[in-house]
């Protein structure tokens, strides 16, 4: 129980660090895309012990499905395989029922229209399983140098984020402009693939933040069709380790089926 415990107090501490980074000047300290994906809690905004953390994006749900039997990324660039790969439904029962100091988390990702900031333009959820979502984002998909392995992904915050709480249900009503958004800047994740999966993470020490005793953050991703992997740590002016998951990063399984790009 202790260690469960002390787990909470890091995830919640770390959000806490997202969420105090204001305009992002001071950077994301969850990095968030993961992919950021991002696996920190906060308790303050799980108010309807009933909400959905998103959608299921064809109305199937799957457990135990090997996704790569049947995806196929063909000559796509990188950025195209990318979205296929975070677009879905994923969580962390299974982690979270093999290792108690884990929690139950959804993960949910749509496309939205927002074309001032690209095409590729992803509405992220995070909720503890049944409850409301702690984290929404806005993940933005580049195409980098060689675009056939490189791609990275540019983490957006909401100024209101509430009213946008179980969007993928529905992507078509997402009306906001870039007025209602804000760019973490230095917490972009840059991502590798090598024709199986994406690997990559923040860049050194560019995510800055100043929450409880950390100067920068950092995320690592590793992301295949049949899981994502998030690990977002803070660290102070020593290089220590002052807040987020200690044993190693967050294990999301896919849910549903990969879409096409």
């Amino acid at each position: 129980m202790t260690a469960r415990l002390l787990t909470l107090s890091l995830l919640m501490a770390a959000v806490t660090a997202c969420d105090d980074s204001g305009s992002g000047s001071s950077g994301d300290a969850g990095a968030d895309t993961d992919t950021d994906i991002d696996t920190d809690t906060d308790t303050d905004t799980d108010t309807d012990t009933d909400a959905d953390s998103g959608t299921d994006t064809d109305g199937d749900t799957d457990t135990g499905t090997d996704w790569s039997e049947t995806f196929d990324p063909g000559d796509a660039p990188a950025n195209e395989i990318l979205v296929r790969l975070l677009i879905g439904e994923f969580d962390s029962e299974n982690q979270s029922l093999e290792d108690y100091s884990y929690y139950h988390v959804d993960l949910t990702m749509c496309r939205v229209d927002l074309t001032d900031l690209g095409p590729d333009t992803l509405y992220v959820e995070q909720a503890l399983h049944g409850q409301n979502p702690y984290r929404q984002r806005l993940y933005v998909i580049e195409q980098l140098d060689p675009p056939e392995t490189e791609a990275v992904s540019r983490v957006w915050e909401f100024a209101s984020p509430t009213s946008l709480i179980g969007l993928c249900e529905d992507p078509d009503l997402f009306e906001l402009t870039l007025d209602d958004v804000v760019e973490l800047t230095g917490c972009d994740v840059f991502l590798s693939w090598d024709g199986e999966r994406f690997v990559g993470g923040t860049n050194e020490q560019d995510c800055l933040t100043d929450y409880n005793g950390a100067t920068y953050a950092t995320s690592e991703i590793d992301l295949d069709p049949n899981q994502l992997e998030s690990w977002d740590r803070g660290w102070d002016e020593s290089d220590v380790q002052v807040w987020g998951a200690v044993a190693g990063p967050y294990v999301f399984d896919r849910k549903t089926p990969i879409v096409d790009y």
